[in-house]
């Protein structure tokens, strides 16, 4: 009974919520307008505590103003009540355990849903000004299989968090963002390819070295036109940890920066060489390439086969809103 008493004493105020957003994406409890999400939406499974039950999944993105959560069942799920938490981690309605889990009380979550019949998709719209850049998100929802007949408590499930019944989104900017070439710059150990005599061309970048066993940390410069730091924008670093045999290399990039495409050279000679043995400092032809990271904050790479001192060259398509347009992609 205490759900439908709650229910009895919720209904108000949901109602109320929802006229007051009628043009932010929810209409009718079972109809949600196509959502002009900025960016990428989170997509996470709806699942129980044990993982035996997958009843569908909820989306989380967001347009200009408002936060969109979708939860979306399937098959012969059906939503008997949904709650959301939106918002800082300290605050969250009961407690989060280290391992990812939680002990929540969903009904002090601050949206809730009680439809008068059970619906298999529900969109709550949160005013996005009130939420900081990043924050947690609780989806949870009492569902019913309606084959059998029974119940469930289900919780959304983010796939790159395991385990753990809830998950951080981070604002998705509407603004397109600006991709630029970047090269790691080592500085004392950094030699401008303008710099080597026996390349042609005016090609920017630098190659690094010769690195002896140790840890590097090198700066990841976009932009940087003739190897000018003062033309360019620091997006991040490259980490190389380097045993004698064995190269990691981690790109990570700037709060504000992102990854489309990285390209890593690592070898005994400052640069590599193509097939008919010239010297050549273009990316497509360095040995080591992601090129479809889709806005990736980190990448690495696992090179073996190592001797001797070595020389890296690494360089990324790094996306962003840079403080100027640059015109550098070579």
């Amino acid at each position: 009974m205490l759900p439908f008493l709650f229910m009895a004493c919720q209904k108000t105020e949901l109602t109320s919520y929802e006229e007051n957003n009628k043009d932010a994406g929810t209409t009718k409890d079972s109809e949600v307008e196509v959502i002009d999400y900025c960016g990428d939406p989170l997509v996470a499974t709806l699942t129980n505590s044990d993982e035996t039950v997958v009843a569908g999944t909820v989306t989380v993105g967001n347009d200009e103003n408002f936060l969109y959560v979708t939860y979306e069942l399937t098959g012969n799920y059906w939503i008997d009540n949904a709650a959301l938490y939106v918002g800082p981690a300290d605050d969250v309605p009961g407690t989060l355990y280290g391992n990812g889990t939680g002990s929540f009380s969903p009904w002090n979550f601050p949206y809730k849903y009680f439809p008068w019949n059970p619906v298999q998709t529900k969109t709550f719209v949160v005013d996005l000004s009130t939420l900081e850049d990043c924050f947690l998100v609780v989806a949870y929802a009492y569902v019913q299989d309606v084959s059998t007949g029974d119940y469930y408590f289900i919780y959304g499930k983010n796939n790159n968090k395991s385990p753990g019944f809830y998950f951080d989104y981070c604002k998705q900017s509407c603004q397109e963002p600006t991709c630029e070439t970047a090269f790691a710059w080592g500085d004392e150990y950094a030699t401008c390819f303008i710099d080597i005599p026996y390349l042609n061309g005016n090609r920017w970048g630098w190659t690094n070295g010769p690195l002896s066993s140790g840890i590097y940390d090198f700066e990841l410069w976009a932009g940087a036109g003739q190897c000018d730091l003062s033309k360019g924008t620091l997006v991040g670093t490259l980490n190389i940890d380097y045993d004698g045999s064995i190269a990691t290399v981690t790109y990570s990039m700037d709060a504000g920066f992102t990854l489309n495409e990285t390209h890593l050279y690592i070898g005994d000679e400052p640069v590599p060489q193509k097939n008919n043995g010239q010297y050549t400092v273009a990316p497509g032809q360095y040995p080591y390439k992601h090129d479809d990271l889709n806005g990736a904050n980190s990448d690495t790479y696992v090179v073996d086969g190592l001797s001797g001192d070595i020389y890296v060259i690494g360089h990324a398509v790094a996306c962003g809103e840079f403080p100027t347009s640059m015109s550098n992609l070579q």
